[in-house]
């Protein structure tokens, strides 16, 4: 059992390293992207019909689409405004 532990947490720390080291390609910048429609109005508030669920599930995730907004386009229409990274900068 207390090698089952100590694999565990060996292999975790292996899996979790990336996170805490700095990256070579620097901080995300993000660009206006498309918009992206949707079944409802900006002042649907269900978590189903969000824009941020509905950005996010239109976009590839390596893209870290981000919801900016929400426009009425018609009865129960609209269209969410978004950025999607289109490159990395040094500091």
């Amino acid at each position: 059992m207390k090698n089952f532990a100590m694999i565990s947490m060996l292999c975790l720390a292996i899996f979790m390293l990336p996170m805490f080291v700095s990256s070579d390609l620097g901080w995300p910048v993000y660009c206006p992207g498309p918009d992206v429609p949707r079944e409802a109005a900006c002042n649907d508030t269900t978590p189903e019909q969000s824009c941020e669920i509905t950005v996010v599930g239109y976009f590839s995730a390596s893209l870290m689409p981000r919801c900016t907004g929400c426009v009425d386009v018609g009865p129960n229409q609209s269209n969410c405004t978004t950025e999607l990274v289109c490159g990395f900068t040094h500091n």
